[in-house]
């Protein structure tokens, strides 16, 4: 599992709402690469500017595949554009099953 954490400069300015549509318009195209999203969450209590996205993977080949559409597919290039002016920051953990 990964999970992708994104933080919008201004929760006030519709900056997590513009972030998360982002991620809605290219999940077809993650899903169509092995990322399946389980959920997003925002904290209400704490840092509120966080968006987290969950993810399961098809593999862990799968992060580098869609790391790769970064470079080729114009779609992906496009969304990491938009969201470069919305998110101050961005961390990608991959988790593996331990049970």
């Amino acid at each position: 599992m990964v999970t992708t954490s994104s933080c919008p400069s201004e929760r006030s300015s519709g900056k997590w709402d513009d972030a998360k549509a982002v991620f809605d318009e290219v999940l077809p195209v993650f899903e169509s690469n092995g990322w399946h999203r389980l959920q997003a969450f925002r904290p209400v209590i704490g840092d509120v500017s966080q968006l987290v996205l969950l993810f399961r993977l098809d593999s862990v080949a799968a992060a580098s595949a869609v790391r790769d559409l970064t470079r080729t597919s114009p779609q992906i290039r496009e969304a990491v554009t938009r969201l470069n002016s919305l998110v101050r920051d961005e961390t990608l953990v991959l988790y593996e099953d331990v049970d």
